[in-house]
């Protein structure tokens, strides 16, 4: 297929080993490039001129429910942390029913605050995702996810 990138920035020719979808704020088709030999992910709506080949691929191993519950969004780092982040209490019933991640446990604190914590990797997806809820968040932890937010924002207000 042709692939252009979600930043329109790149168009490329592409033939991959199809091994999944994910679902989100964007659909992708988790495949092996095999120009690379790597696992890639592709935005559904950078794809055209799809053609099926009649190649049989070679063994894969790999498990689509591990990649998504190792990941957080689309992208991969290679940097696995405990994210923990703290919401006000007006924030529950809105948290009580919205997902982070696979492996998120919540807790009420004594102080009526909800903590949300998880397990994965992604320090810039999961820094993105905290700006959707910068209105009701109250503390972010480890500090390399505070420091990741303050990076991006000090990116966003050098836009003119």
């Amino acid at each position: 297929f042709t692939y252009r990138n979600t930043s329109d920035t790149k168009i490329e020719k592409k033939q991959v080993s199809p091994l999944g979808i994910t679902l989100g704020p964007r659909v992708y088709l988790v495949a092996r490039d095999e120009h690379v030999q790597s696992l890639r992910n592709y935005a559904l709506t950078g794809i055209s001129d799809l053609k099926i080949l009649d190649q049989a691929i070679g063994q894969i191993d790999f498990d689509l429910d591990e990649y998504v519950t190792r990941s957080f969004g689309a992208f991969h780092d290679g940097i696995f942390l405990k994210w923990k982040l703290t919401f006000k209490p007006e924030a529950a019933p809105a948290l009580h029913k919205y997902e982070f991640h696979p492996t998120q446990k919540l807790k009420t604190l004594e102080t009526g605050e909800i903590e949300i914590s998880f397990h994965c990797e992604s320090v810039r997806e999961v820094a993105l995702e905290c700006f959707k809820w910068s209105h009701q968040l109250v503390s972010i932890k480890p500090k390399l996810l505070a420091d990741a937010i303050a990076k991006i924002t000090f990116e966003m207000q050098s836009i003119k």
